[in-house]
């Protein structure tokens, strides 16, 4: 958001670094996306009622924002070749979420509810633990089996938009 508020400031420096916030935006789009995929569909339906997950601001947070923050990367008219590479890119911060939350969840620190990991695919410890599989719902299958999915999922997606976008600037020249 920062970089975006900041952005008709640098209009006049090089079109190299205005494609690099471009990027940026992009990867965060991606980001965003699966955020409100991963809560609709697997943390919202199954969290505990009493944590009120279809509130009005959860909601703002997990549904409107992705819906605003795609179609404002889509009606933005920077003319920037998203390359094979780009998606690539598009991993970086859910992996770094991944590796500091596995961290912490080490360390034992409380991520809320008492417990030390943020959502229920990421609980190391479960019954099915990292690699494993459980007849406990919702722990099925071990974390990373979670993470690589979602990590699937994001990788879609930032494929998607890339040729989405290529599409855009294809018909527009």
């Amino acid at each position: 958001m920062l970089i975006l508020a900041l952005l008709p400031f640098f209009r006049t420096k090089s079109e190299q670094f205005i494609d690099r916030l471009y990027l940026f935006k992009y990867i965060f789009t991606v980001s965003i996306t699966v955020t409100g995929i991963v809560f609709c569909f697997l943390l919202g339906p199954f969290a505990d009622p009493a944590i009120h997950p279809w509130s009005f601001s959860s909601f703002l947070t997990h549904v409107f924002t992705p819906v605003f923050s795609v179609v404002d990367f889509f009606l933005d008219d920077r003319p920037i070749k998203l390359q094979a590479k780009h998606v690539f890119l598009t991993a970086i911060p859910p992996l770094l979420y991944v590796f500091s939350t596995a961290f912490l969840s080490y360390l034992n620190v409380d991520f809320g509810r008492g417990e030390p990991f943020p959502y229920f695919f990421m609980n190391y410890r479960s019954p099915a633990g990292l690699f494993g599989f459980s007849e406990i719902f919702p722990y099925n299958m071990g974390a990373f089996y979670w993470i690589a999915a979602i990590a699937f999922v994001m990788l879609m997606i930032g494929a998607l938009y890339a040729k989405l976008h290529g599409a855009k600037e294809k018909k527009g020249a």
